[in-house]
């Protein structure tokens, strides 16, 4: 419900929700934030506190309101659950629904996100970090292990995501209004449909940092051209090397229609995902039947760390 909260605010101020997802510790809203503003920020922070706080004194008041036994007892836990999982989030560590809360005010003072992400990040850092010598102090001066660990991992935990959530704010800032046309690459090696695998190693695997090549009819002309298809390594490895020297690029590659496409006008940040999904180093940018380009993942992820380093 804490969870759900964060999702309905979301829409209710106009943002789509693609994912909740939860875990030990909670979970989370991936909230599409590329139209937020500090106070959608603020509202949908302020969202799932609230709603933990309500389930916290409603099952406090139904404990409360219940003889001695096995229902009170477990009102009264639900009430301390509720409790715990409202004092964690409201910790002033990003991205925690506190952290978010100061960043939204950061934000609102210095009118610039990333500056007021990366502040209430490290607050998250700091606070993990007490958190876990808490944890420590905890376990060696009172030998209670149980309440040590419950302390360092939280604390942990907090350092970790606030590292995380600083990254896929800063990765999603970066990619924001960028297409695969403004990133892909016009220039690239292709290979023939006829060239024998013995020839593609030696002239397109051996030292070479590619692992995928495009399928043409005509490598030595660039694009716009008819794909054919991908050549990888990955697929040079279903023969034996006594087949290299009798098989061509064209009975081995894996044929177009069996390969991960992306189109001129896929968002950036679409191509890093269909890259991580398909386990690929490289995959084709297709219109209609004709290969525009190519979009390397290094290439990608270099274009990433030039923009966030200009934040």
């Amino acid at each position: 419900m804490h969870e759900l909260a964060h999702g309905v605010a979301g829409y209710a101020v106009g943002l789509p929700v693609p994912t909740i997802t939860l875990f030990a510790f909670g979970g989370r809203t991936e909230v599409e934030e590329s139209r937020s503003t500090p106070m959608t920020e603020l509202l949908i922070a302020l969202s799932g506190p609230t709603i933990s706080t309500l389930l916290t004194a409603i099952w406090w008041i139904a404990g409360a309101m219940t003889d001695p036994g096995p229902t009170q007892t477990f009102a009264f836990v639900l009430a301390t659950v509720n409790g715990g999982l409202l004092a964690l989030n409201l910790l002033p560590g990003y991205p925690l629904d506190g952290g978010r809360i100061l960043k939204a005010a950061l934000w609102f003072l210095l009118d610039d996100e990333i500056p007021a992400a990366r502040s209430a990040t490290l607050i998250g850092r700091a606070c993990g970090w007490v958190l876990v010598l808490i944890g420590v102090v905890i376990a060696l001066g009172t030998n209670n292990l149980a309440y040590g660990m419950v302390f360092g991992g939280a604390g942990y935990f907090l350092s970790h995501t606030a590292v995380d959530g600083f990254r896929r704010l800063a990765l999603q800032r970066a990619l924001h209004g960028v297409r695969v046309a403004d990133i892909m690459q016009q220039v690239f090696r292709a290979v023939g449909p006829d060239l024998p695998l013995d020839q593609f190693v030696s002239r397109f695997v051996l030292g070479q940092s590619d692992n995928g090549f495009p399928v043409l009819p005509h490598p030595e002309v660039g694009p716009p051209q008819l794909l054919l298809g991908m050549m990888s390594v990955r697929d040079l490895r279903r023969f034996a090397l006594s087949q290299w020297t009798l098989t061509r690029i064209q009975e081995a590659m894996t044929p177009v229609g069996r390969i991960r496409v992306l189109s001129p006008e896929t968002t950036a940040a679409d191509a890093l995902k269909a890259l991580v999904e398909s386990d690929q180093d490289l995959l084709p940018v297709v219109l209609g039947q004709d290969l525009m380009g190519v979009v390397r993942r290094r290439d990608l992820l270099f274009y990433v760390r030039l923009r966030v380093a200009k934040m």
